[in-house]
């Protein structure tokens, strides 16, 4: 069964490691290629990676050396024991015990993204809502994702459901009172992006 008790989906002392094991895969290596070269532009801002798993993300902006600080949260104990093993030479990544619901930085950022995490969430429209709090102004969420429509063989019959599709994301996005406000697709992958607004304060944590 799978653990939700934090909001997100937890992996445990056996699936995380496999999970990260996954990461070295051609088509995994490819998403992380995606994700980072799109982020790029982004820099120098605070960005927050939710969900970060083993860490890849953050490792591969810190190395670009573009960014004043990448925070990232998990909510499983053993993903964050990997993360900090793949970033630990960098002096910029703040990694912390934390979901799409729980975000444990009192701070507001440029930037907030998902990288194949947003499938995880167990109430993406609330998550979405808490996570605008954290948005300085200007700010964008941008969830990255394989595409559910573009998901070729054996990907499309192995792992259904770790992918999305744009029309749910855009309707899940509406119903949170937000606005889709981009969307790339590459092959197989996505990212959309999410504009909130921009006067909420943080939340107590």
């Amino acid at each position: 069964m799978n653990d939700y008790s934090d909001g997100d989906e937890r992996f445990g002392y056996v699936t995380a490691p496999l999970y990260s094991l996954l990461t070295l895969i051609p088509q995994m290596s490819g998403f992380y290629d995606f994700v980072c070269r799109d982020l790029h532009g982004v820099g120098p801002r605070d960005i927050l990676d939710v969900g970060t798993g083993p860490g890849t993300v953050p490792a591969r902006l810190a190395a670009s050396g573009m960014f004043e600080g990448i925070y990232a949260v998990d909510p499983s104990k053993q993903m964050l024991w990997i993360a900090s093993l793949e970033t630990r030479k960098f002096g910029n990544v703040h990694l912390a015990a934390g979901s799409s619901t729980r975000i444990p930085f009192r701070r507001k950022f440029g930037l907030i993204f998902s990288a194949l995490s947003f499938h995880h969430w167990a109430k993406q429209e609330e998550s979405l809502r808490y996570l605008s709090h954290f948005l300085a102004r200007n700010g964008e969420i941008r969830i990255y994702e394989f595409n559910s429509r573009r998901l070729g063989l054996p990907y499309k019959v192995a792992v259904p459901s770790h992918s999305v599709d744009k029309a749910d994301v855009y309707e899940i996005v509406k119903r949170a009172g937000m606005t889709p406000a981009s969307c790339i697709e590459k092959g197989q992958f996505i990212r959309i992006g999410v504009s909130a607004r921009h006067d909420a304060k943080v939340q107590s944590l």
